[in-house]
């Protein structure tokens, strides 16, 4: 019985521990190296991204950067959800919406 309840304890602290490190809304963002490299894969889908706006670039802390198209002039750290169209001049995130968020 204290064999098991260990275990269970073990299992409990690992699973916490794992956890404590994401971020809740990080969780099922789309990684912008991927739509940089692949974006045919993501073309009429919706996406989250997460990044800072550089022109009319959304970048992330790797250097990767995808186009996006957006109503309102915005600066800082977002996060983007969008459909990713294509046009003559290429690729872009249509964003439909932008949440700010803080980096620590």
């Amino acid at each position: 019985m204290k064999k098991q309840l260990m275990i269970i304890g073990v299992i409990v602290i690992l699973i916490t521990v794992g956890l404590s490190g994401c971020n809740e809304t990080d969780i099922g963002l789309t990684d912008i190296g991927d739509l940089q490299a692949y974006p045919e894969n993501y073309l009429g889908k919706e996406v989250k991204v997460k990044g800072v706006i550089v022109g009319n670039l959304i970048c992330d802390d790797s250097g990767f950067n995808f186009p996006f198209k957006f109503n309102n002039s915005l600066s800082g750290d977002y996060y983007f959800t969008g459909i990713v169209e294509h046009d003559s001049i290429g690729y872009y995130l249509n964003v439909t919406k932008a949440q700010a968020y803080w980096k620590l």
